[in-house]
């Protein structure tokens, strides 16, 4: 590639996919598992910036909002009732880099979305447990910027992001190799279905201690593994073979550590982030330590409550109590 890479407005995340979220309201009744998709990443190409807006408006009316948050907070172009919002548009648009990028992503994904009917089974399942009716899916290109946006009843998808680990656009992002291993096709419906999830359920409190952001993120992996087949669990966890053995046999360590060293109450904005978030490793466990431990083992107390309590998903969705949960599933590793 020798054009000159461009990041369109936001700043790229090079740890999980950034996901801009609007919080839910309303139930609805549970629906088919056939997912609606929505290719607005071909539309933005195919379709005139003059009318764009109002072609999307008249023939999508149902994804007007999701129009209104790419206009504003993906490309940063502002709204399209701007007198020039169409020659802002048409220089994204026509960008050589974007246009290769968009033809890249026709490429991969010619027709459908990878393991489409996976994502929609997935979707539909999880929108029962919460009585809700499954979002509508847009596709778009995201500048390489955000990965994801969820809204009620749209959940966007930046295919530009998934195009293949070893695409020279994410080299020359400055992408770190152990989040570039995980952009290929197949990481798409654990990665959309895991930002759908980080949507709806309602995140611990501003200020929350360590063993409370564990938990959280360790339900939503325990989650992706009910909803998703096993030959996914790799890519729900993000692990491989060896760091699933190295995990297995450092359980034990790890969580003494933690409870040791009080880490497991700290409220320290930066221990929390290096325990639950991307990084090649952990710097308390090791440089063979995988990254996101507390994640982990948070998947691992939740696993135990619910074999513990038997307690139903939809149950699982309302517990919010941090001590209920940590004590009830008697989690001595």
């Amino acid at each position: 590639m020798h054009h000159k890479m461009r990041r369109y407005s936001f700043r790229v995340n090079l740890t999980i996919p950034f996901i801009f979220l609007i919080t839910f309201a309303g139930c609805h009744s549970p629906q088919p598992s056939e997912l609606k998709l929505i290719r607005f990443d071909r539309m933005i190409f195919s379709v005139d910036a003059d009318t764009l807006a109002r072609y999307i408006r008249n023939q999508y009316p149902e994804i007007s909002p999701f129009l209104d948050l790419y206009n504003e907070y993906v490309l940063r172009i502002g709204p399209d009732t701007l007198p020039d919002y169409a020659s802002t548009l048409r220089r994204f648009t026509d960008d050589p880099v974007m246009i290769e990028a968009h033809r890249l992503t026709d490429s991969v994904y010619p027709d459908q979305i990878f393991h489409q009917k996976i994502l929609g089974r997935a979707l539909a399942t999880y929108s029962g447990w919460k009585h809700k009716k499954p979002p509508v899916v847009v596709t778009y290109p995201s500048g390489f910027n955000q990965a994801f946006v969820a809204l009620p009843g749209i959940l966007g998808i930046g295919l530009d992001q998934y195009l293949g680990a070893d695409q020279s656009y994410y080299v020359d992002l400055g992408i770190p190799k152990y989040i570039r291993d995980y952009r290929n096709p197949e990481n798409l419906v654990p990665d959309a279905l895991r930002a759908w999830i980080l949507s709806d359920l309602r995140p611990p409190q501003p200020g929350s201690n360590l063993i409370t952001q564990m938990i959280y993120h360790g339900k939503v992996l325990y989650l992706l593994t009910r909803l998703l087949p096993g030959p996914y669990k790799e890519m729900i966890f993000r692990y491989s073979s060896e760091q699933f053995n190295w995990l297995e046999s450092h359980e034990k360590a790890m969580w003494q550590f933690l409870a040791e060293e009080k880490y497991l109450f700290s409220t320290d904005r930066m221990t929390i982030r290096r325990m639950v978030e991307e990084a090649p490793f952990i710097r308390e466990f090791g440089s063979d330590s995988p990254g996101r431990c507390g994640e982990w083992i948070g998947y691992r107390i939740i696993k135990q409550y619910v074999r513990h309590t038997h307690i139903s998903i939809p149950g699982l969705l309302a517990q919010q109590s941090v001590t209920e949960i940590l004590d009830r599933s008697g989690y001595r590793p």
